[in-house]
């Protein structure tokens, strides 16, 4: 199974947040089957080379660093929601079908 079945196998919401304008968004949470995240560790579950994993085991505490930079290059948000079960939650910004391509025809990058 791929990150990416995985992933979508954990999606438990998707929900358009009303705002106006530029400021549209897409909220998409992600949840997992497992007890929840201790406080403790809680504040550095982003950060490069952060695991909860033994060493040696598959993983070295990349993937949500990653994860962070890319929602944030989007121009998005992502956050730990507390409580059982772990729940990601990322906004991204939408653009309608329109704006990305007029984006695209005149060579401009937002």
């Amino acid at each position: 199974m791929t990150i990416v079945q995985k992933m979508m196998g954990a999606i438990i919401g998707f929900r358009p947040l009303p705002r106006r304008g530029d400021d549209a968004r897409l909220e998409i949470a992600v949840a997992d089957s497992g007890a929840g995240l201790p406080a403790a560790i809680a504040p550095h579950i982003f950060e490069s080379g952060f695991s909860t994993k033994p060493a040696g085991s598959d993983g070295r505490g990349v993937g949500l660093a990653l994860a962070r930079s890319i929602v944030d290059e989007a121009g998005g948000t992502i956050r730990l929601d507390r409580g059982r079960p772990t729940t990601f939650v990322v906004e991204l910004p939408t653009r309608t079908v329109g704006e990305a391509a007029d984006t695209e025809n005149d060579g401009s990058e937002s």
